[in-house]
């Protein structure tokens, strides 16, 4: 579990990634921007149990 500082730490990186995200042109350097956003939103997501 992470704590505060560092959830908003992400979520401050997530939002530099959207701005990239959406000024990029290369669709390959897009797609893995794309798949850095979801890495780090699933950083900070809550765990889910079944």
């Amino acid at each position: 579990m992470i704590n505060n500082d560092e959830a908003l730490i992400f979520l401050e990186e997530i939002g530099r990634l959207i701005n990239d995200y959406y000024r990029c042109e290369d669709h390959e350097i897009k797609n893995q921007i794309f798949k850095d956003i979801q890495l780090l939103a699933s950083a900070i997501s809550p765990e889910t149990t079944d």
